[in-house]
């Protein structure tokens, strides 16, 4: 009995550091995957936002934290812009990065049309993927 909690301890100990480790590197791969994002994105130079309004004046802090990414937009109403996006991609220009708008144009538009990506694989921030935080 004894000698088997000699050789069980060490084992666990093992295990429980293994994993451990293998949950931190988890932790921290999310840092790697956001500066990938950001160093494309200042190579690119800029984020190009579609939708209904123009959002610039919510871009504000945007703009301080990240000055070297231009935030540019093509803005108006929602089945226009819907309209000219579709005939980007039909043309296989991906030039909006981000489309904000009403649900309607969406479904309607976009969802109908097979023309959205999922977002999930998209999100890398610890406080964006938790869905908890989200409502």
């Amino acid at each position: 009995m004894n000698r088997t909690r000699q050789l069980f301890f060490p084992l666990i100990m093992f295990f429980t550091m293994d994993v451990a480790a293998a949950v931190a590197a988890q932790s921290d791969a999310w840092k790697a995957d956001w500066e990938k994002a950001l160093q494309a994105a200042k190579k690119e130079g800029q984020l190009v936002l579609y939708g209904s309004a123009d959002f610039e004046s919510l871009f504000a802090e945007f703009h301080k934290k990240y000055p070297e990414i231009r935030v540019t937009g093509v803005f108006g109403r929602g089945a226009d812009v819907a309209k000219r996006l579709m005939s980007e991609r039909r043309a296989e220009k991906y030039l909006a990065d981000l489309y904000v708008n009403g649900m309607t144009t969406g479904y309607n538009v976009f969802y109908k049309g097979k023309a959205l990506d999922p977002i999930p694989p998209q999100l890398v921030l610890p406080e964006v993927v938790d869905l908890s935080k989200w409502w």
